[in-house]
């Protein structure tokens, strides 16, 4: 039996106020052509987004004639994405499904899928593995999965020079992040605050962060045989110089050979 999880309340309409003005529609349409160059996608190709939020990465790719399944726990991030979607002008509609990505049947016809913006690392060791095979076993063979995140390094080199993350929102909401890092257990766990004229809260987070080396022995054990590390979406490989940006993962599933280039 699967344990209760704080992400499964987390990501609710108070999230989308106070994060989704973080990524602004000219951003996630660089997002979507990144993607499509380093996955090298082509219009009629099957995508699966998972988790897709709130269809912020899986619009702009739909408009560009790919056929995207969006899968999330998250019901109200769901509803949001599809109000976004019924009015923008997609070339193909997207299918939006509630599920747990450690125990969701995917089907096995997707020619690649996306993992973006932070979304392992939230349970144990065992949940990501269980969601990274999910997620292989969607994959038509030698369809890919890139996976966008952070990584122990770049947290450690992010603490190293003392900075603390504060946000001031469209809204006038200030947001605030105070963290401790277990260099044992590889977990940062954050409690957010913000505050505005009208309104108060606060909540936390537990993500387990992995090191590159972990992250591409788990994507290994998951069934992925090959393996690319870069720069978040770019195609900077991944080096000494660069290693306290965010982490690229192109894997390529069993049984056929990388498409991209």
């Amino acid at each position: 039996m699967l344990s209760i999880m704080w992400w499964q309340s987390f990501f609710d309409t108070t999230y989308l106020e106070l994060w989704a003005h973080l990524h602004p529609r000219e951003l996630c349409e660089r997002e979507a052509d990144l993607l499509v160059e380093r996955l090298d996608l082509r219009r009629g190709d099957t995508i699966l987004d998972a988790p897709c939020g709130y269809g912020r990465i899986a619009i702009p790719l739909a408009r560009r004639g790919m056929r995207v399944t969006s899968v999330d726990y998250s019901s109200d991030l769901l509803d949001h994405g599809q109000k976004c979607a019924s009015s923008e002008e997609l070339r193909v509609p997207i299918t939006w499904r509630q599920e747990d990505l450690r125990t969701a049947e995917l089907g096995s016809a997707f020619t690649a899928a996306i993992n973006l913006f932070s979304s392992i690392g939230y349970g144990s060791e065992e949940d990501d593995l269980a969601t990274l095979t999910n997620l292989h076993s969607a994959l038509t063979p030698g369809g890919q999965l890139f996976i966008e995140t952070m990584h122990r390094d770049a947290i450690v080199h992010f603490r190293a020079q003392g900075k603390t993350t504060g946000i001031r929102g469209p809204s006038g909401i200030t947001l605030r992040e105070r963290n401790s890092f277990d260099p044992v257990a590889g977990t940062i766990e954050s409690t957010w605050t913000w505050t505005s004229p009208t309104i108060a809260g606060s909540r936390t987070s537990t993500i387990r962060i992995y090191s590159t080396t972990e992250l591409v022995a788990l994507v290994r054990r998951a069934g992925f045989v090959h393996v690319r590390c870069f720069v978040g979406l770019t195609g900077e490989a991944l080096c000494e110089a660069n290693a306290h940006e965010r982490l690229g993962l192109l894997c390529v599933a069993a049984g056929g050979s990388p498409r991209a280039k």
